[in-house]
């Protein structure tokens, strides 16, 4: 009897200790999200600030947004000097395995929901950032480089909020100590 209750103390330690590991890891994967999505929105506003005439400027920031977000391996990666550091994998590949690690550590149900908002939202900044880039018109490559923009805040989510379905990135970072 006494093993028995050794052996289920000495489990529980060992798995209480691979969560307290796993979140510790993810809380710095966690920081380096943040400080991605961070120069990601900056690359966003710079794309949409005074610049010369024409959509030139705009698109060759809205494929730097696109770089920082899918990573190196992405299917629309073009290397470009302003995008994506070269330790940075890219903050698709990043979510997604931080997301994977919290799972297997049995995170909360609201940690996870914040996380898919998150991931949401910066997938449809991809795809609105392509779509600036594609465009034929000035408006049309402007109206679609705002909404990768406003994507990629609603990403980074409300920073007083206790929802995850408005809190995203900032809901996981507050969360996860």
């Amino acid at each position: 009897m006494i093993y028995n209750q050794m052996i289920l103390f000495l489990m529980m330690t060992l798995l209480s200790g691979f969560t307290e590991s796993a979140y510790a890891t993810s809380q710095d994967q966690l920081k380096k999200a943040d400080v991605q999505l961070q120069r990601a929105i900056k690359e966003a506003e710079v794309s949409l600030g005074p610049h010369q005439p024409g959509s030139g400027w705009t698109k060759r920031h809205m494929q730097a947004v696109t770089d920082m977000l899918e990573g190196n391996e992405g299917p629309d990666f073009q290397k470009n000097d302003s995008a994506l550091k070269e330790e940075e994998k890219g903050l698709l590949p990043l979510l997604n395995q931080i997301q994977k690690d919290l799972k297997s550590a049995n995170s909360p149900h609201e940690i996870d929901q914040a996380l898919d908002g998150t991931l949401f939202f910066i997938q449809q900044a991809v795809e609105q950032a392509k779509m600036s880039v594609a465009a034929k018109s000035i408006d049309e490559t402007h109206s679609h480089a705002r909404l990768a923009a406003g994507m990629l805040a609603a990403a980074l989510g409300l920073g007083h909020t206790e929802s995850p379905v408005t809190g995203n990135l900032e809901f996981v970072l507050r969360h996860i100590k």
